[in-house]
Order: C-alpha cells, then structure tokens, then sequence
C-alpha cells in the first residue's frame, strides 16, 4: 500500500505531487479543466501547474491535454516528502510545513 501525502489539490486527490511547467499563460479558470490542479503565472510568459496527480493513466490524460493546446512542455518534476512544507527550488515558492506525527 502507498503512502499518504499531507498535500492535496483542490479536489483532494490521494496519488504523487507534480509540477508541470508550459510555455505560455493560462487564466486559472482552466484548474477544472486539468483535473483541480493549481495554475499560477509567474510574469515570465510560463504556467505552473501543481498538485496531486492520481496515477500514470491520470498524468497522461494532462499531458495529452497540454498537446492539444498546443502548449509547449518545460517541464515535468515529481516532487517527493523533502520539497513538501520546505522551499521547492523547482517552482520558487514556499510550503507550509508538513505536521510531525
């Protein structure tokens, strides 16, 4: 059985936390569209999309999405416990920490 994250999407979600990184910006009305996650626009003309993907079938439904716009892919990053509640060199920001047991 896996383990269980502290963090989660908008729509609770229980699987791995990913960043993807695209080439352009997207209004974050579009979340609901790729499945809850967070969409923030840095001003350097990418879109962060963050959050807890449920499984490999779920991660390629959002990447099929991404080609269909006709977004260029940056980057894909799973991100592990170290980067939860911890600064995510990755992305830039902050997290809250994650409650000790």
């Amino acid at each position: 059985m896996g383990r269980k994250d502290t963090m989660t999407n908008e729509k609770g979600i229980d699987g791995t936390l990913y960043l993807i990184k695209v080439k352009g910006n997207l209004d974050p009305k579009w979340a609901d569209w790729f499945d809850g996650l967070v969409l923030t626009s840095p001003s350097d003309g990418e879109t962060l999309l963050s959050g807890k993907i449920a499984d490999q079938a779920a991660l390629h439904g959002i990447l099929n999405k991404i080609n269909r716009l006709g977004l260029l892919l940056i980057l894909v990053a799973q991100l592990d416990d170290p980067y939860i509640g911890n600064y995510c060199p990755i992305c830039g920001q902050y997290k809250e920490p994650a409650e000790e047991p």
